[in-house]
């Protein structure tokens, strides 16, 4: 059995070995390992070298990574080492044996000696349970001379003695640790270890330290005897141990110190007193100890009190860890300690902050007071801190927060006051630490609605503010689970990128509340509010930075107040409400609370046209809605809902068009009802242009029932028979419809419903349920023919019946009809150009001096004078033109000479150009021919593009909507002419030329101003009358028609020339040179 056990530690040394020079490893070459060609072995390279022996049910495992060697055994044989091809190695850095049993009677070296390892740097060997029956000896580690660090660990009751001489062939050792659970330690253990700087014996479950068991380590720097059961120690504990810097004795037993405990360790330096029994400790614990730097007294199991100038007077003290339940610290416990620069006394029982514990400490950097029971701070408790950077009250009990408080803390920039019960903070407060960039106030009861009180006038008044305003280096601020109503302006801080305002109550959001906050990125978290309503409508200032908003789980009421958000989240109707601005907003689970229909719908997932508001509320005066009904505005389509559910007589609607809505839609399904009201009787119900009237007992309609302007009529699942006549016949004729529902009622199918038939045949595409309209046998009216419904005799008789009646009808209506409107049937014929032997537009413009009034801008004075009169009134077809510079009667106001000449004119021709549009005389004249074709309801504008006018989007709304609704011929058009002219009156030109007969013709071309200047004395010289010559005719306006460069840019893209919806406009952006 000894010799498979030595057979087997052979194994690990010769597979686990790995040289590694440390004093100049860049003048060596790695070791470059390689798999044995021939081996009963499975052996892997990758970027290690990995061997298992044998091949099958292996219990050896090797692997060797730069430069670390790591064996492990799992219950080998005798005759398993043999296996294992051999790997010759220079030197380990690291060499790990783990659960393999020692070697009996010979020593590590013997085997290494055969392999030709130079030396082991670490070595570290885990037991792990195979070693119960195998003690340790000094003999396993002979020859190990060269290694550096010794690390030997057991588990309990596995290792428990160690021999005396252990260490006698290990001088050289600089480092050791040891953890076997439960062990003894001879006295003289480490005398051989003359080097040794670093001991650890943690977890050995120690119970006492022999007096000088260490006393000549003269180099030992570091003791660490953690996770022990040491109880009492004495000076003569540490005899010898003067050059030791880091004494460690946490997780002890030890229930008290003498004052003398450390008076050797006079270069003690840090010392960790953690998790012990301490109930009281001597005041001068440390006096002999001058260089000490750190202290770490944590979770000490009993209630501790510390004495009057505990830590005083240690001028190389710089960082203290106090946590054991203290309820008092003393006043005076860093007296002249004045090197400190960082003080944790979290998680204590502190219920008083001595108001001169932190005096003259300038060089303190970081404070933590959390966790205690602070209720007050004293306004000069942090006086002399001015290097403070970091300060921590979290988990006290403050209330309020003074203008004084942290006034001397001008190097501040991490300030913790989250989890307090802080309901105020002054509004000076943080004025004197404008240097800080980060604070937490979350968990508070902060509302910031304690506003100054401010008189002006006598009148006093309330300021509602926070404390925020001067802190211009903040880039985080927490403020969650407050009681805050609203946001303010002292948010708007330059550096801000991280407000945190969930859980509060806040409920409105607009964008002016955001615009005040887009600095920088800024992120601002609103989550977990009461947020009702978000209020997009005004747009956010492009300039400003972008901003993210947090949105999910708040209360919102989805009506129309969110509209203008939910456009925002849509992009739709191509306008974006942040107006260029960076605004994103995350409503990833923001879902409606309200109304009821909306409850729970996912906001991201709303359309525009869901979102409606009561017509009237608690507010309203005067109640529009009828009794019995509900009217909603939906301002996406500004459409009025009316709703009435029950059999309510129906005799006023409000009227959609007075309150700014184009539409109104009338919901009276499911009332019971047997008529539908009639337009006469009932006030509004003629503007109604969406009726629903299904689910009800109607059994009848007539065209009274039906609103002139109906797009939608829903007539489901009712009593009706049959449509008549009239009522088909409007439907048919009706411009509006679009929508017609007429399923589900018990429709008469025979002889006197062909009529009904037909239309529904050839209505069927406005028909939505055309495919379920049934005869009350069942039979479908898709599939049904006229034979269907009555024999061929019938049918025929019907037929020439029903001809001959709608001729009858149709001949005494058109009789009646234009005995009663002949003038208004002679204008419509003539503006279709049908019959025109009927009328001739001369008989509806008979009064009319001229055939058209010509409106422009004096600076477009040249391409009047040189190119649109000559034309037009010396052409072929010429007219009687009015131009305000000629034909005007001085002496009159202006507005009243435009009245006249647009009066006295059958055509208003609009130069339109960019001097025309910076003309208010000219856009005025614009408005009178645009009022004044209104009013006969008749084109009477012809407009003329000159020039390129700009984006049209830009124009005032009244030219850019007619400029919308009409094209236009630009100047230049190849038939630019032929359009001009065919927009003109259509008069014979022999009447036209005994009409020009006699014009004074004077020149245009004298105006220096715009109408401000038309109105001149009557010249004395009466003006001259001219007579053109015979051939071709030239009109004396003209003062030359020639050497100037009348080209143009054709900079206008606005449409192509024509006329539509009645009326003509002429466009003449285009080059001359085209004319």
């Amino acid at each position: 059995m000894i010799m498979k056990y030595q057979g087997t530690f052979l194994v690990c040394v010769v597979l686990f070995t790995f040289a590694v020079d440390f004093v100049q490893p860049q003048q060596r070459k790695p070791n470059i390992l390689r798999c044995p060609p021939t081996s009963n072995c499975t052996c892997m390279e990758y970027n290690e070298l990995e061997i298992q022996c044998p091949r099958y049910e292996a219990h050896v495992f090797v692997r060797i990574m730069n430069n670390n060697v790591h064996f492990e055994c799992d219950n080998m044989t005798d005759n398993e080492y043999e296996l294992i091809p051999e790997i010759q190695l220079d030197e380990a850095r690291f060499l790990q044996v783990m659960r393999c049993p020692l070697p009996h009677g010979k020593s590590i070296a013997s085997y290494l000696k055969n392999i030709r390892i130079g030396r082991i740097r670490f070595f570290q060997f885990v037991s792990s349970g195979v070693n119960q029956n195998i003690p340790i000896e000094a003999q396993h580690f002979e020859g190990l001379g060269d290694i550096e660090q010794f690390d030997l660990r057991g588990i309990e009751n596995e290792i428990k003695e160690l021999p005396h001489n252990l260490f006698t062939s290990m001088e050289n050792l600089t480092w050791v640790r040891i953890r076997v659970a439960n062990i003894h330690l001879p006295v003289d253990l480490f005398a051989p270890l003359k080097n040794l700087e670093f001991l650890e014996l943690g977890h050995n479950k120690l119970q006492t330290l022999e007096p000088g068991f260490l006393r000549n380590q003269q180099k030992l720097v570091h003791l660490n005897l953690w996770g022990n059961s040491l109880r009492n120690l004495s000076k003569n504990s540490f005899i010898g141990l003067e050059m030791v810097r880091e004494l460690d004795l946490s997780t002890n037993n030890m229930e008290k110190l003498e004052s003398d405990t450390f008076f050797h360790l006079v270069n003690l330096m840090e010392i960790n007193l953690s998790s012990n029994n301490f109930s009281s400790l001597p005041a001068r614990l440390f006096a002999n100890n001058k260089k000490l730097k750190a202290l770490k007294l944590l979770e000490n199991r009993v209630p501790l009190s510390l004495p009057n100038k505990w830590l005083a007077n240690l001028n190389s003290l710089t960082t203290v860890y106090i946590k054991c339940e203290l309820q008092n610290i003393p006043e005076d416990i860093f007296e002249g300690s004045h090197n400190i620069e960082i003080i944790h006394l979290a998680n204590n029982a502190i219920e008083n902050l001595p108001e001169n514990l932190l005096v003259n400490q300038n060089n303190l950097r970081e404070l933590d007071l959390s966790g205690n029971r602070i209720p007050e701070l004293y306004d000069a408790v942090f006086l002399g801190c001015s290097s403070l950077k970091k300060l921590s009250l979290t988990r006290n009990r403050l209330k309020i927060i003074s203008n004084y408080s942290f006034k001397p803390l001008s190097s501040l920039t991490h300030l913790y006051l989250n989890d307090n019960q802080i309901h105020k903070i002054e509004p000076k407060a943080f004025k004197g630490i404008t240097s800080v960039e980060f604070i937490t106030l979350e968990n508070n009861k902060l509302n910031f609605q304690n506003g100054e009180e401010i008189i002006y006038d006598g009148v006093s008044t309330k300021t509602v503010t926070g404390p925020f305003q001067s802190l211009q280096q903040l880039e985080y601020l927490n403020l969650a689970n407050n009681s805050i109503t609203e946001i303010f302006e002292d948010y708007t801080l330059m550096s801000l990128k991280t407000l945190n305002l969930s859980y509060n109550q806040i409920s409105l959001l607009s964008t002016a509340d955001l615009e005040s906050l887009t600095r920088n990125g800024l992120t601002i978290d609103l989550t977990h509010n009461r947020i009702e309503e978000i209020n997009f409508a005004k747009d956010i200032d492009p300039t400003m930075s972008a901003v993210n908003v947090l949105l999910d789980d708040n209360p919102l009421v989805c009506d129309c107040r969110i509209l203008h958000f939910i456009r925002h989240l849509k992009k739709i109707g191509g306008r974006k409400i942040e107006s260029g601005s960076n605004i994103e907003v995350s409503v990833g689970n923001l879902k409606c609370a309200n109304p009821n229909k909306m409850t729970d719908r996912f906001v991201r997932d709303i359309n525009p046209l869901e979102l409606i508001c009561p017509l009237d509320n608690i507010q309203t005066a005067k109640k529009r809605c009828p009794n019995g009904c509900s009217c909603e505005a939906r301002p996406e389509d500004r459409h009025l809902l009316i709703h009435c559910t029950t059999t309510v007589d129906i005799h006023q609607l409000p009227i959609a068009t007075d309150m700014n809505f184009v539409e109104t839609e009338l919901n009276i399904e499911n009332s019971s009802l047997t008529n539908l009201p009639t337009v006469s009787k009932s006030a509004g119900y003629n503007n109604v242009t969406k009726l629903f009237a299904n689910g009800n007992r109607i059994s009848s309609i007539m065209i009274e029932n039906i609103p002139n302007h109906l797009r939608v009529l829903n007539l489901k699942d009712n009593n009706l028979k049959l449509l008549n006549d009239s009522v088909i016949k409007f439907i048919t004729n009706s411009s509006y419809i679009e929508q017609l529902f007429l399923s589900n009622n018990p429709w008469q199918c025979d002889c006197e419903s062909l009529e009904f038939m037909n239309f529904v045949q050839k209505f069927r595409q406005k028909i939505v349920d055309y495919s379920e309209i049934k005869c009350k046998d069942g039979r479908k009216f898709n599939v049904l023919k006229p034979s269907d419904l009555c024999s061929d005799d019938n049918l025929f008789v019907i037929i020439i019946s029903i001809i001959t009646a709608l001729l009858g009808l149709i001949l005494g209506g058109f009789a009646a009809l234009y005995y009663k409107y002949q003038k208004q049937i002679k204008m419509w014929l003539y503006s279709h150009n049908s019959c025109l032997w009927l009328v001739t537009e001369d008989e509806l413009d008979k009064d009319k001096r001229y055939d058209a009034f010509v409106s422009y801008s004096h600076r477009d004075q040249d391409f009047v004078a040189d190119f649109l009169l000559p034309e037009l009134e010396n052409g072929t077809i010429p007219y009687k033109l009015c131009v305000h510079e000629r034909d005007w009667t001085p002496g009159l106001e202006i507005s009243t000479q435009i009245s006249n000449s647009v009066n006295d004119a059958k055509r208003t021709i609009i130069v339109m150009s960019s001097n025309y549009l910076q003309s208010n005389w000219a856009q005025w004249e614009f408005r009178v021919a645009q009022s004044h074709a209104a009013t006969e309801k008749r084109s009477r504008i012809i407009v003329i593009l000159y020039g390129d006018i700009g984006d049209i989007n830009k124009l005032e709304p009244d030219i850019r909507d007619y400029l919308k609704l009409n094209t236009y011929v630009k100047w230049g058009d190849k038939w630019f002419w032929e359009k001009l002219k065919y927009a003109m009156p259509h008069v014979k030109s022999s009447e036209r030329m005994e009409k020009l007969k006699g014009l004074t013709k004077t020149s245009i071309k004298s105006s220096v101003d715009d109408k401000l200047e038309l109105i001149k004395p009557v010249s004395i010289t009466p003006p001259q009358l001219t007579t053109p010559p015979s051939g071709k005719v030239v009109n004396p306006l003209i003062t030359t028609l020639n050497t100037k460069n009348t080209t143009s840019s054709d900079g206008t893209q606005n449409g192509n020339g024509g006329h539509i919806n009645g009326a003509f406009v002429i466009n003449t952006g285009s080059r001359q040179s085209d004319v």
